[in-house]
């Protein structure tokens, strides 16, 4: 028969790329590339009136070309292909011998999607080309051409085009027609649409191209089935989606080959489609299709399980073929059911056919399934997830799985706890408490012997680690510390944890009674592991305590200490004191620490966390009041020692104050101490230290204090100069801006003025003066040169003018001139040059002030702009300045 075949030029063999039915006549072939890359090119190949796409994969395989052919085969038009041309987004335009153009996609080209009537006669029209994107031009014979306008398939056609192919697939009245067409929409002409009988070529025509609308992105001639990085078709509906991915799996139920397609399109489907949150429940005709598509699915997975068992004698790769054919079947059904917001059906369902699936399999599908309901954060959802058998059976199995339902999202580092909205907040979710409820209420596997099994495994690990969840306390425990998030890095800051604050009042009580419960179910944890008689904890008490302790220490808890407080029995010492703490008795926490504990480490390092906290404080409120003595830590401390015992006590202060030297208030703790203590006692361990640390501060600020000094002076002087740059011509200095001058007529040579006799004729090196005239204003430039001092408030003054038609307005003086650098200062007179004849003399000088110089740094000690008492101030006479009339006229 006719073939295709490639030959790469400079070797390798020959490769047959296409093969079509035989014919007694040749054929014109018609060769089209589609698309070209670095790896692939597709080609459109056509003969006769048959046509397909293969795409060439490998053009240096040693025996030939490597190419994949198309899924759907060579199809076949009603007349001899003439002419071919790609249009719109993956679509081809094919002209035919009877005078019509087909419009067919690439990736389904068995399905016609538009027919266009060129002419009326045969054999008339031979070349077709393509314009623009939607633009095509038909040629014929007779130097005829018509050129047509061509537009992308609207939503109407496609649901049209599903009704017609489902008609034709499975017949008028094997499927829901009737809700199918009211729920998308489709035409009278499609809903009583007469096809030919159904048989497998019509149902495998429905199947490409359901698959060309489900699996946008894939290449056609792709056969994996992994789904990749396809996606559906972008701007179909969502009833629409789930419509066609029903009939697809419809379509894939009489032949096994296609179960993982059938489930790979529903899955596809159900993904892209919104959350359940945002999902709008289908029409009623969607969801009966969906039910019985699904029915059928389960039938056929029934149907595999009995083949499976009547084939109990074949071999077991076929065996275990028909299961995962039967657990196709079943998860497509599931998948279906999800995309209708079926939840509970299809969570059943799944629970009565899972006997294909391992039980890890089954377990981690339905905790997805049921953290997708939980996040979806709709009240009938969550409803589902809390108070159905599901939920119970899984954390039963499986409590780390079923448990990760609730906190899988939860942040589990400082940043990720940063960018938490207090909306995201799990301790503001409404379903908190009830969460916690559930988990009490578990009782799991092997509660009797549940004590013992958690301090075995905690034995085989670090006290440290995870809580062994073999009791529905240590589940809610274990919820209660993810979402406080007391071991997973909330920050400590009491500014961060102020984004839960919300202005009602039901939220703040709500994040009260979870750090309550919390607090509470570790105390019983506790009390319950130690028992009446028993004088040490177990590995599992001491683990609680030790995660009670912590809990008691977090700064961002929001407990209610006087709730605890009035359920902690009298023997967690510790635990008082902590609460005590929290309650502000700092004194009455250290007494406890201190006297009853007899553990001056502990109390120490209870003022350890005060003090860091309060730096945190200090640091995020830019409060630096910390170092005053009556906020001192430490001091408490030192009162408690003393007061305990005026022997020992003494020594336990002197030592507090040798360990933290350098942050307590040194002169306030020297106070305290008795006063008959000989010097001795405290200098070696104190007083010495504490006089090279002062020195040794004192040494280091002064090193700071003249860097910044030095770097201070130098963005001043770049400061300085940036403003004298910015003065050196008249159009750059805003003041003159303001001022509207309009354009210059005439500017003047510069000219070398004269300095009198004043008493500061040595500070300023030279000045030289240059005229600007515009019509009705004179503009005095003064470049001024300065010598070895700094100056400010460098200003040029017009003292007196011999003609009252030219008087000064404005001074524009240089704010801070530095040694050996020039700089212009302004002046602005007003003028009548009519009003005057003749020559007009000014009298002028320089007015400014010399700053003093620091000893230290050889540096001025101010920088000019007005400051009193800065420096002395200069006056200096300058030669007379002589303006006519006649300047003026330009």
């Amino acid at each position: 028969g006719n073939g295709f075949f490639g030959v790469v030029a400079g070797g390798g063999g020959v490769s047959k790329l296409a093969s079509f039915g035989g014919s007694s006549q040749v054929r014109a072939a018609i060769i089209l590339p589609l698309k070209c890359s670095a790896s692939n090119d597709k080609l459109f190949l056509a003969s006769g009136r048959e046509c397909t796409t293969v795409t060439i994969r490998d053009y240096r395989s040693p025996s030939g070309i490597t190419c994949t052919k198309s899924k759907h085969g060579v199809t076949s038009l009603p007349s001899l292909i003439l002419s071919a041309t790609p249009i719109l987004s993956k679509q081809l335009a094919l002209l035919t011998s009877d005078g019509f153009i087909h419009i067919r996609t690439l990736s389904c080209l068995p399905v016609p999607l538009q027919t266009i009537e060129v002419s009326p006669h045969p054999n008339d029209f031979f070349a077709l080309r393509r314009l623009s994107s939607s633009r095509l031009l038909c040629i014929s014979y007779s130097s005829a051409a018509h050129t047509f306008s061509l537009s992308s398939p609207t939503l109407q056609d496609v649901a049209d085009t599903v009704m017609k192919l489902a008609i034709d697939a499975f017949g008028p009245n094997n499927f829901p027609r009737k809700e199918l067409a009211e729920a998308t929409n489709v035409s009278y002409s499609a809903a009583s649409h007469v096809g030919p009988d159904a048989s497998s070529a019509t149902r495998s025509l429905l199947r490409h191209y359901a698959e060309s609308l489900l699996f946008r992105d894939n290449d056609d001639d792709d056969d994996d089935d992994d789904g990749g990085a396809s996606a559906p078709e972008k701007n179909l509906p969502p009833p629409l989606l789930i419509a066609i991915a029903a009939l697809l799996c419809l379509a894939c139920c009489d032949d096994r080959r296609y179960s993982t397609l059938a489930n790979r399109a529903a899955k596809q489907v159900t993904t892209s489609l919104p959350s359940p949150s945002a999902m709008v429940q289908p029409p009623r005709g969607i969801v009966a299709l969906v039910n019985v598509v699904s029915d059928r699915l389960r039938k056929e997975a029934a149907a595999s399980s009995i083949s499976l068992l009547s084939e109990s004698s074949s071999s077991s790769l076929n065996q275990s073929s028909n299961s995962d054919d039967k657990m196709e079947f079943v998860e497509a059904s599931v998948w279906l059911l999800r995309s209708c917001n079926l939840h509970a059906r299809a969570m059943q369902v799944l629970q009565e056919r899972s006997s294909g699936w391992t039980r890890i399999k089954y377990e981690s599908y339905t905790a997805a399934h049921l953290h997708e309901l939980w996040m979806s954060r709709k009240e009938e959802w969550r409803d589902l997830v809390l108070e159905g058998g599901i939920t119970r059976e899984l954390l039963e199995r499986h409590a780390r799985l079923g448990l990760g339902v609730f906190i899988s999202d939860f942040p589990q580092s400082d940043n990720e706890w940063r960018r938490v909205t207090w909306q995201d907040d799990p301790l503001c979710d409404p379903d908190a408490m009830r969460v916690v409820g559930l988990l009490k209420s578990m009782t799991l596997h092997g509660g009797a012997d549940a004590s013992a099994r958690s301090s075995a495994a905690i034995q085989n690990n670090s006290p440290s680690e995870t809580l062994p969840l073999v009791t529905g306390r240590a589940l809610a425990i274990t919820y209660l510390e993810n979402a406080t998030g007391v071991h997973t890095g909330r920050p400590t800051e009491s500014s961060r944890f102020d984004i839960l604050q919300v202005d009602t009042t039901s939220t703040d009580e709500m994040i009260a009674s979870l750090y309550d419960e919390l607090c509470f179910l570790l105390l019983e944890g506790v009390i319950d592991e130690r028992g009446d008689d028993a004088e040490r904890d177990t590995p599992l008490g001491t683990l609680l305590r030790n995660k009670l302790t912590r809990l008691l220490k977090f700064p961002p808890a929001r407990y209610r200490p006087e709730r605890i407080l009035a359920a902690l029995p009298s023997r967690f010492l510790q635990e008082h004191a902590l609460l005590l703490g929290r309650l502000g008795r700092h004194e009455d926490a250290l007494r406890i620490l201190y006297r009853d504990l007899r553990d001056l480490d502990l109390a120490l390092q209870y003022c350890d966390e005060r003090h860091a906290r309060r730096r945190v404080t200090a640091k995020t409120s830019k409060d630096n009041s910390s170092s005053s003595s009556s906020s001192c830590v430490y001091l408490p401390l030192v009162k408690v020692a003393l007061e305990t015992d005026p022997v020992h006590g003494t020594a336990a202060a002197i030592r507090v104050l040798a360990l933290r030297t350098t942050v307590v208030d040194r002169g306030a703790a020297l106070r305290l101490l008795p006063e008959n203590l000989p010097v001795s006692a405290v200098a070696r361990p104190f007083l010495i230290p504490a006089l090279v640390d002062g020195e040794s501060r004192v040494r280091r600020l002064t090193v700071a204090a003249a860097l910044l000094r030095s770097k201070y002076l130098a963005l001043k002087r770049d400061l300085t100069e940036a403003q004298i740059q910015s003065q050196a011509l008249w159009h750059t200095v805003p003041a003159l801006k303001s001022l509207d001058l309009g354009g210059v007529m005439k500017t003047s040579m510069p000219v070398d003025a004269a300095i009198g006799r004043g008493t500061g004729s040595r500070m300023i090196g030279a000045v030289v003066l240059v005229k600007h005239f515009f019509a009705r204003h004179l503009l005095i430039q003064a470049k001024v040169t300065n010598g070895t001092r700094t100056l400010t408030d460098v200003a040029f003054a017009v003292a007196e003018s011999s003609d009252e038609a030219i008087a000064p307005t404005t001074q524009i003086p240089i704010k801070t001139l530095p040694p050996h650098s020039t700089g212009s200062a302004w002046a602005v007179l007003a003028a009548s040059p009519v009003r005057f004849e003749g020559v007009a003399i000014l009298t002028c000088e320089m007015r400014y002030t010399v700053l003093s110089v620091d000893a230290v740094s050889g540096g001025p000690t101010g920088f000019g702009g007005g400051i009193s008492g800065g420096g002395r101030k200069y006056v200096e006479e300058l030669r007379d300045v002589e303006v006519r009339n006649t300047d003026f006229d330009g």
